[in-house]
C-alpha cells in the first residue's frame, strides 16, 4: 500500500482546533493552505483531548488518495439496478505493485464458485465494462483446509500447499482434438450455409426489396458458460472463443446473408449450435440481442 502512496493519517495538527476554512459543508471540508498543504488534507483527522475527548489514534488509520480522476475507480452496483463509479484502487491490474493476489474463502464450494469467475475475467484479461483484470498471479485459500493444521498457521508463508485450491483440466485427446476442428469446418461452412438456405425457404417473414425482411434488426452468437469445458479451453487457445463478462463467445458460425433480421441470425445459430453440441456432446447455448 505504501507503493501505492497510502500514508498513515495525522492525528490533529500542533495548533489549536479553530481551523479556518475554504470549503466545509457535508462533503468536503477544505482549510486553508497555509493552515495544511492541499495535497496532504486527505491525512487529517481531527484529535482534541483537552474537553470532547476526540481521540481516533487507537485505529492507526491509512488512507490512500485517488491520484488518476480518470481511472482510479470500478463499476459496482449499489442500492439501485444501475452501476455507479466508485473510486477505487484496481489491483488486479497489470501495473500492480501485488507480486500475488490472494483470495480467502470458507470452503469448497465457495472456492469452486469464485474459481471460475476468476477464470473468465483472466480469460478476457478484464470485464466487459473495460476494467483491466491481469494480474501477476492470483490464488485461493481454504479456511477449512487449515482449520486443523498443527502448529496453525500464523504467517501466509507458512500454509501448506494443500491449503490452497487446486485444479486438473481436462486436456483434449489427439482423437478428440481431430473432432473439435472437424466440427469447426463443418459448422463455419456446410451447416451455416445450409441454415441460411433453411431459413429463406421456410420464413414467414415478408421480404423488402432491399433483401432484408420485415423483422427488427440484431444477431445472435453461440455461447459457452462453463470456463472448465475441456473443448472451450482448447478453443481459447486456438482463439476460437473469447471471453466476454460471465460467458465465452464461440467462433463456430460460418458467412451468413449481410442482412439484418434477428430472425434470420437467430435460426442460422440454433441450428449450427445444435449440431456442435450433438458432435461434442456439450451444452452450448444461443444468445440473442437487438441492435
Amino acid at each position: 500500500m505504501y507503493k501505492y502512496g497510502a500514508r498513515p493519517v495525522i492525528y490533529g495538527l500542533s495548533d489549536n482546533q479553530n481551523f479556518i476554512y475554504t470549503i466545509k459543508n457535508d462533503f468536503n471540508r477544505t482549510l486553508e493552505p497555509s493552515i495544511l498543504s492541499l495535497n496532504e488534507q486527505y491525512r487529517l483527522v481531527t484529535f482534541d483531548l483537552s474537553d470532547k475527548n476526540i481521540d481516533w489514534s487507537h485505529e492507526r488509520e491509512w488512507r490512500l488518495k485517488k491520484l488518476e480522476i480518470d481511472s482510479d475507480y470500478i463499476l459496482a452496483e449499489h442500492n439501485s439496478n444501475h452501476l455507479e463509479e466508485v473510486p477505487a484502487l484496481n489491483v488486479f491490474s497489470e501495473e500492480s505493485h501485488c507480486s500475488e493476489i490472494l483470495l480467502i474463502v470458507s470452503n469448497q464450494n465457495e472456492a469452486d464458485e469464485i474459481h471460475d469467475l476468476v477464470l473468465a475475467q483472466l480469460d478476457s484479461k478484464g470485464n466487459e465494462y473495460g476494467i483491466s483484470f491481469d494480474p501477476r498471479k492470483i490464488s485461493l485459500l481454504l479456511l477449512e483446509n487449515i482449520s486443523n493444521v498443527t502448529p496453525y498457521p500464523h504467517r501466509i508463508e507458512d500454509l501448506p500447499p494443500e491449503a490452497y485450491y487446486k485444479v486438473d483440466f481436462i486436456e483434449l485427446t489427439p482423437q478428440e482434438l481431430n473432432l473439435l476442428m472437424e466440427t469447426i469446418e463443418e459448422a463455419k461452412s456446410t451447416i451455416t450455409k445450409n441454415a441460411s438456405i433453411k431459413f429463406h425457404k421456410t420464413t414467414s417473414l415478408t421480404k423488402l426489396n432491399s433483401g432484408n425482411y420485415v423483422d427488427g434488426c440484431g444477431n445472435s452468437s453461440i455461447h459457452c458458460s462453463n470456463p472448465r469445458d475441456k473443448y472451450l479451453r482448447e478453443m481459447i487457445f486456438l482463439n476460437k472463443a473469447h471471453s466476454y463478462g460471465d460467458s465465452y463467445s464461440l467462433d463456430f458460425i460460418g458467412e451468413t446473408d449481410s442482412i439484418q433480421g434477428i430472425s434470420y441470425h437467430e435460426f442460422v445459430a440454433k441450428e449450427v449450435c445444435e449440431y456442435i453440441n450433438q458432435k461434442l456432446k456439450t451444452a452450448f447455448y444461443v444468445k440473442t440481442y437487438f441492435d
